[in-house]
């Protein structure tokens, strides 16, 4: 695959804590948690492996996700997986994956979304 070309994911897994909401300096919304997931080793004595990634949120999924997301919920993301580069203060190359989501899907069978009192 080219690495121009746009890479869709989808990974089933847990919030490990409550997300973020963060306004950037241009005035868009956006919205952060890290996932836990399992991964299945290639060899079967080795069995699964949790794993963890930052995901992050823009726009009509940040006004419906918000209220609803909270640590150890179960969901589906959707999404282009974004290689993050930079340098730390001390000039050291750092680098990351970040899943950018496109789509979120609750499939916590213990989800109940809050309402409002009438």
């Amino acid at each position: 695959m080219n690495h121009n070309e746009l890479s869709f994911n989808q990974l089933c897994g847990r919030l490990v804590a409550d997300p973020e909401t963060i306004t950037t300096a241009g005035g868009k919304t956006l919205l952060k948690f890290a996932m836990a997931y399992k991964t299945m080793r290639s060899s079967d004595s080795e069995g699964s492996h949790t794993s963890f990634i930052e995901v992050e949120a823009w726009g009509k999924i940040v006004e419906i996700y918000q209220p609803l997301l909270r640590k150890g919920l179960q969901v589906v993301v959707n999404g282009e997986l974004v290689q993050r580069r930079w340098k730390n203060k001390e000039g050291q190359r750092r680098e990351k994956f970040i899943l950018v989501a496109s789509a979120i899907t609750i499939t916590d069978p213990a989800f109940r979304p809050v309402t409002q009192a009438a």
